[in-house]
């Protein structure tokens, strides 16, 4: 049997975990597995049209990852590495080194927060003019569904690439490369734990402008591809890359030996 015809329709989805009953933390835990079932959930981002849900999970979510993601590789005034070690640079005050951690999460939660945007508004233009209400759906405003999709699974952001959660936890965990015989490895897992939640982030939004949104089958592509161009256009000109300086370039430590 085709895999396709085993993905239910709006019709016979679930609603987002989120919103069903339930503990509070249990639905909350559920929603976030859901992000790694994306074909079978994107559906039912159609099924309501409540918005106290999505952005209460947006904000449980999204804000604490993107504000974590910036500790390890934004602070000034500590050095992580080594296997879990933490050095403190120089003789900072407590003081200093508090102000500099918040400074480090602010500053990763703008950089997300602008991606997201940048993102957003894209996704939910573009789902607008491809999609159309799939029978079933409890709203034929497809840009109201887009927004629920896109806070539900807002919280992969931090998780991606070289300024994601996971590659600075790795980084954090891993030995010096340049004495580790498993040098090759660890650059491997580094490598997947900084591509795989963009994969998922990208299949989830992807099978939600198909599913929940309407777009066809090459559309539901674009309606992701696009905002995905943006967003790397919006982190080269904050962040810029080892030949360009980025508008934040000031704020962000250079990488030691």
């Amino acid at each position: 049997m085709d895999v396709e015809e085993e993905v239910p329709d709006v019709l016979d989805a679930p609603a987002p975990s989120f919103e069903r009953e339930g503990s509070f933390f249990g639905r909350l835990l559920r929603e976030l597995g859901d992000g790694f079932r994306p074909r079978t959930t994107a559906a039912g981002f159609a099924r309501d049209d409540q918005r106290r849900g999505p952005w209460t999970f947006f904000l449980l979510t999204f804000v604490p990852f993107a504000m974590l993601s910036g500790v390890i590789p934004f602070t000034h005034t500590l050095r992580f590495g080594d296997v879990f070690g933490i050095e403190v640079i120089g003789d900072p005050h407590r003081t200093d080194i508090t102000f500099d951690v918040l400074r480090a999460m602010g500053l990763a939660l703008v950089i997300q927060g602008a991606q997201l945007i940048a993102f957003a508004a894209a996704f939910r233009s573009l789902a607008g003019a491809y999609g159309n209400a799939p029978e079933g759906a409890v709203t034929d405003d497809v840009r109201r569904i887009a927004t629920r999709a896109i806070l539900y699974r807002a919280w992969w952001f931090p998780m991606q690439g070289i300024l994601g959660l996971p590659v600075a936890l790795a980084m954090w965990g891993l030995p010096k490369l340049e004495d580790s015989p498993l040098s090759g490895f660890a650059l491997l897992a580094l490598l997947i734990v900084s591509v795989a939640p963009l994969v998922y982030h990208f299949v989830g939004m992807r099978h939600a402008a198909k599913r929940a949104c309407g777009a066809g089958p090459l559309a539901s592509f674009a309606v992701v591809l696009v905002p995905y161009l943006l967003v790397m256009v919006v982190q080269h000109v904050l962040v810029g890359d080892p030949t360009t300086t980025g508008l934040l370039s000031d704020w962000i430590p250079q990488p030691s030996e």
